[in-house]
């Protein structure tokens, strides 16, 4: 088996645990709450196209009341049960986000990806899942270091230069707000994947940017709110989801 698809097969088996966990019941109401910060549309129909980014946000992202996102507290009450590769997976999972990719090199065995908002260059040998990508395209992407072997999670969603710079200018300015909280753009990101998840549902399907639309057509309390993470991130225009395409 190759690295990277014995590290994909770590992290599902190890995902396959956490999905598990978060199924009992104590943890309903946190699942409604995560609904309510990750989802923009009420509409179960709609929202179950995102079911699988949904479960990545409420198991890896997710805060709960007790101020701990639930990877942490599987880790506290398993950890005696866990192997060391397993820990180490857990750990990487806690500082693993969304944000948008760059290909600056492409080689046989390997692929370079800048993070367009933190800088961070890194190396993936997922050529596979990334082979119709040339230098210079733009993705959407999560990506979990597996014991030095950085492997693509859900799904991969490529966007043309335009997406990819008005939604760097959006989160830019949304981090410029808050950077007195938050010392770089990577911790920020850690804190608020629900802002690029919401990017990913407007662009995959256009039923959502033109609710966001009529919605801030009729009315500009419901969703204009300047101090309002969870508001101010909704701002894709509709036209770009023309320009993009799904990869899975």
């Amino acid at each position: 088996m190759q690295k990277t698809e014995l590290s994909q097969k770590q992290y599902t088996d190890l995902y396959s645990k956490l999905y598990d966990y978060s199924r009992q019941d104590k943890f309903k109401e946190e699942c409604e709450k995560a609904k309510e910060m990750f989802y923009i549309m009420q509409n179960d129909s709609v929202n179950e196209k995102f079911e699988r980014f949904f479960n990545t946000y409420l198991i890896q992202d997710h805060i709960m009341e007790n101020k701990k996102v639930m990877t942490v507290g599987f880790l506290e009450e398993n950890g005696t049960n866990l192997s060391q590769s397993e820990v180490s997976i857990l750990k990487s999972m806690f500082e693993s986000y969304v944000s948008i990719y760059e290909v600056k090199e492409v080689s046989a065995g390997k692929i370079v990806l800048k993070d367009c908002l933190s800088g961070n260059e890194l190396c993936t040998e997922d050529v596979k899942l990334l082979r119709s990508f040339k230098i210079g395209s733009c993705m959407i992407a999560r990506i979990v270091d597996i014991e030095g072997t950085n492997i693509l999670i859900d799904i991969t969603i490529s966007i043309s230069n335009e997406v990819k710079d008005i939604i760097l200018k959006d989160i830019m300015n949304l981090f410029n707000q808050y950077q007195d909280v938050y010392k770089d753009m990577k911790s920020f990101l850690i804190y608020h994947t629900h802002i690029l998840y919401k990017y990913i549902q407007q662009l995959l399907d256009p039923s959502i940017a033109e609710y966001l639309k009529r919605e801030r057509d009729k009315n500009d309390t419901k969703v204009n709110s300047e101090n309002e993470l969870a508001e101010e991130e909704c701002k894709v225009l509709d036209t770009l989801k023309e320009n993009v395409e799904k990869k899975i």
